[in-house]
């Protein structure tokens, strides 16, 4: 328990929405140990309460504003009265300040693409939460979900690719094409995995992320070898 206790850490939190002040939990860097490190960017961890993604979500208990360090600040007054007026309104005060269940961080996730959706954010914003989400569904086992919001994540990434709202943000064009490729090719979606991936041992800046166009090059022999041999 002491081990719990010393992992985490108290983050206070000023809300875009209503300027209340709140908390929320942090993991320290010192507890986070990566036990295996997948192709797709998954991580395992070997302790899985240990795993940052449960608290990357901050979630506002007077309003229900539930955000990650990625969401861009919110001006416009007339989306803070839209999410007054159809979120908060509904909303039943509840922290989740507290030590993280998967159950419970599931939760915060979903309040966050609620929050993403409402408040405008960038489709960048909105895959990532996803993306994540659809991690956690994964280390439960959950295949079902995994892939209900994969799919959800690969479609938000795609309008940003083809409206370029990744660009104000620190995703390179090539990893964000290594997402689609990896996230079709898991979707079962072998054609369009191939083609990102051509697209990435092509790019004219593959030598700024060898590491990137290595993993491509990989998964573009792989999935061509399974198309063949259909």
């Amino acid at each position: 328990m002491k081990e719990d206790i010393g992992a985490l850490y108290d983050k206070k939190l000023h809300c875009n929405i209503c300027e209340h002040v709140y908390s929320s939990k942090k993991l320290r860097s010192r507890a986070i140990r990566v036990a295996e490190s997948h192709n797709d960017f998954y991580k395992e961890y070997k302790n899985p309460l240990h795993n940052p993604l449960l608290y990357e979500v901050y979630v506002c208990d007077q309003c229900g504003f539930a955000s990650t360090d990625n969401f861009t600040a919110i001006q416009k007054q007339e989306i803070k009265t839209r999410f007054h007026e159809e979120v908060t309104h509904k909303w039943h005060s509840q922290s989740f300040d507290g030590e993280r269940t998967y159950e419970k961080a599931i939760n915060t996730y979903k309040l966050a693409i609620l929050t993403a959706k409402k408040t405008e954010q960038p489709e960048i914003v909105v895959a990532g939460v996803c993306l994540k989400l659809s991690w956690l569904y994964r280390y439960l086992d959950d295949e079902a979900n995994t892939r209900r919001f994969l799919t959800y994540a690969t479609k938000a990434y795609e309008t940003s690719y083809n409206i370029g709202d990744f660009k104000a943000t620190e995703m390179t064009e090539l990893t964000l094409m290594f997402i689609l490729g990896e996230s079709h090719r898991q979707l079962g979606n072998r054609d369009l995995a191939i083609t990102y991936f051509s697209k990435i041992i092509q790019h004219k800046n593959k030598h700024l992320e060898p590491a990137i166009v290595a993993r491509a090059r990989e998964q573009w022999q792989e999935t061509r070898q399974k198309v063949e041999s259909k």
